[in-house]
């Protein structure tokens, strides 16, 4: 199974043109990079907040229970 998934990744990887995904792959680096620098300036509550609610987001989908 390993196997397959690692030559189906390599394969797509190899049929990207990469000279046309460069523009967009950059302005997405650079608008995480904005994000994640906005997120520092949040205060203390606003972060712990924001990690609660991501922590219960993500707990059905790490026990592999959904509602």
């Amino acid at each position: 199974m390993g196997l397959f998934l690692t030559t189906a990744v390599l394969s797509l990887l190899h049929r990207v043109d990469w000279q046309a995904m460069s523009g967009p792959f950059v302005m997405l680096m650079l608008m995480l990079g904005v994000l994640y620098w906005t997120m520092t300036l949040l205060p203390g509550p606003v972060k712990k907040l924001g990690k609660a609610a991501g922590r219960m987001a993500m707990k059905p989908t790490r026990t592999g229970k959904h509602k």
